[in-house]
């Protein structure tokens, strides 16, 4: 038995009207889960999270899937002006009926476009089910809370963040699909109830040059000045003062080409100057010249 993923936001999502608003999307298998048939798309954290607990205050499922996923709206589900489907694994419900060999949409979906207020936490709604279930007297009941990575950044360009929403939704069609494997004390994995919302908020990075020239400029000073630091850092740990550091780190005008031209100016200059001074030393007396002084005539005044 394969489902679809699902994550039902109305057609009239307006997540562009509040920046700081995100969806909050929530749907079950099961016939205990009732939610209201058109509910506000713009609501307080407080109120989704009253229906949201008063909907799993019965512990309808045996399975809980929990995925909070930062920095999301309701614009990359669904497109706020046409309510067109932006990622179909997660704008309608479906699952396969193996009775009816078809596949089946599932109407028990609870979906808030624009939620505004504090950030929903994963903890504490995991605390809760597991709670309300336990009080049911489900204790084999499998809350699975998973946190997806941050979409990047909106921009004219939404080529990244639209891959990132189809690669993490993808994600959560293979753990619904895989679902039986999650369930730790067992349990019918045919009811399952699935919870989505942006959870904590992750800052997004925004860029502080405006052209290649400059970007490579400032991050080349960045680079050099973090390896400053660490070969600092390095000095200290091992207890060495600062005066210490080596000759071609303090001074980086003086690199290692004219040293060695020097060094070997230096040698050369000291061979020329030897030599020259052996040559000059030399001594020989002007009489080793003189004919007179010749063997010849040594002979001839014995």
């Amino acid at each position: 038995m394969r489902y679809s993923i699902a994550a039902g936001l109305l057609a009239t999502s307006g997540a562009a009207a509040f920046s700081d608003s995100s969806p909050f999307l929530m749907y079950s298998t099961s016939s205990k889960f009732s939610p209201p048939a058109a509910p506000p798309q713009l609501q307080s954290t407080a109120s989704v999270l009253a229906t949201a607990q008063s909907l799993l205050s019965s512990c309808p499922t045996s399975l809980y899937l929990i995925y909070t996923h930062p920095n999301v709206h309701a614009s990359d589900v669904r497109n706020p002006n046409t309510g067109a489907c932006n990622e179909h694994n997660l704008c309608a419900p479906r699952r396969y009926n193996n009775a009816t060999k078809d596949w089946e949409s599932i109407t028990a979906v609870y979906g808030v476009s624009e939620v505004v207020g504090p950030e929903i936490s994963a903890g504490e709604l995991q605390s809760y089910i597991e709670d309300v279930c336990a009080k049911e007297g489900q204790q084999g009941a499998t809350v699975v809370l998973t946190h997806l990575d941050p979409l990047p950044p909106s921009s004219t360009e939404n080529d990244d963040r639209s891959w990132a929403m189809t690669f993490e939704s993808r994600l959560i069609a293979q753990m619904v699909d895989n679902r039986k494997q999650l369930l730790v004390n067992g349990g019918d994995d045919d009811e399952y109830t699935v919870i989505y919302f942006a959870g904590a908020h992750v800052p997004q990075y925004q860029a502080e040059f405006n052209d290649a020239a400059g970007a490579g400029a400032e991050v080349q000073m960045e680079l050099r000045k973090r390896a400053w630091e660490v070969r600092a850092d390095a000095d200290k740990g091992a207890g060495k003062p600062a005066s210490s550091a080596p000759l071609f780190v303090k001074y980086q005008f003086f690199t290692p080409g004219i040293f060695m031209g020097f060094l070997g100016a230096i040698i050369m200059i000291s061979m020329l100057y030897v030599g020259l001074s052996a040559v000059a030393s030399l001594q020989v007396s002007y009489g080793a010249f003189d004919k007179e002084m010749g063997p010849a005539a040594q002979k001839k005044n014995s």
